[in-house]
């Protein structure tokens, strides 16, 4: 899984609970394989579709690229056909992240744009809302009945849900991806959108401090850069707003900050973050290199 999808699977925990699978991707595959074909056997499109979208994901966890390929772009047909404004937006968000891993990105960029595109048209559309994707994925210890009462006011959670969750990761996710093929500008302006999402948010979303401060030091502003990353190494760390951050993004910031601090000419700085990372890299027993001294 890459840094962007872990940041969205974060963020999505974070607001609503989401979580996809707790067991074993091969485990879950086999198990999704069964249910699709019963599904078909029973001509069930709804179930054809949530059960693709996670057949798609377990698949891309198992790096079988192909497959995952065709579960999702069943699902994404799916999913729009039925109006599921979040399925469709997931499918075409992981086929996202499933090609910026396989070094495509053209192909990345492409289904981000149709996930962003996605958003905008649910935003101005008079269709009926829903989060049924969300809640049938939903590992939660509330009866049914309480999230039925949930979705019922779907439409009503609609700006919230499009304007200051799907609309920032993905603003967010776009913006990497074209630091990555050197548009800088325009990367900058996606930034700047998904950053105006959040700005009412009392969620702090790492992510976009972390590809800020890409983004200026690929512009050689060391200072903003190293002001974005610790901006976003102070939202990763662990609090009651953020229950689940994890130990490895905090080891990445530590990376980041050395190598700002090596652009910028001050190596004693640059190793003193050297050493952090690599004392919280020990404590996880993950190998690391010194990669900046």
């Amino acid at each position: 899984m890459s840094r962007h999808t872990a940041i969205a699977a974060v963020l999505l925990v974070q607001f609503l609970g989401v979580s996809l699978a707790a067991q074993q991707p091969a485990q879950t595959r086999e198990q999704l394989t069964r249910a699709l074909q019963e599904y078909r056997d029973k001509n069930d499109l709804r179930g054809q579709a949530i059960t693709l979208l996670c057949l798609g994901i377990a698949e891309s966890k198992l790096n079988h690229a192909d497959a995952a390929r065709s579960d999702l772009m069943e699902a994404a047909t799916q999913m729009s056909a039925q109006n599921d404004v979040v399925g469709a937006w997931l499918a075409f968000f992981t086929l996202s992240e499933l090609e910026e891993g396989s070094r495509r990105p053209t192909e990345a960029i492409r289904y981000v744009e149709k996930a962003l595109s996605i958003i905008n048209d649910a935003k101005v559309s008079a269709a009926p809302f829903s989060l049924e994707t969300l809640f049938t994925l939903w590992d939660s210890e509330l009866p049914r009945s309480m999230l039925d009462v949930y979705a019922s006011f779907a439409d009503w959670m609609k700006p919230t849900v499009l304007e200051s969750m799907l609309e920032p990761i993905t603003r967010d996710s776009y913006a990497s991806l074209l630091m990555d093929i050197g548009q800088l500008e325009k990367a900058e302006a996606e930034l700047k959108k998904a950053a105006d999402g959040l700005k009412d948010s009392p969620i702090q979303y790492d992510a976009i401090e972390a590809h800020f401060g890409d983004l200026r030091f690929l512009q050689k502003r060391y200072d903003e850069a190293r002001a974005h990353y610790r901006n976003g190494l102070d939202a990763s760390v662990r609090t009651s707003m953020n229950p689940i951050a994890d130990p490895m993004t905090e080891l990445w910031f530590y990376g980041r900050l050395a190598r700002v601090e090596t652009g910028a000419g001050h190596p004693e700085e640059a190793k003193r973050w050297n050493d952090k990372a690599l004392e919280v890299a020990r404590s996880l027993g993950v190998p690391i290199i010194e990669w900046h001294i």
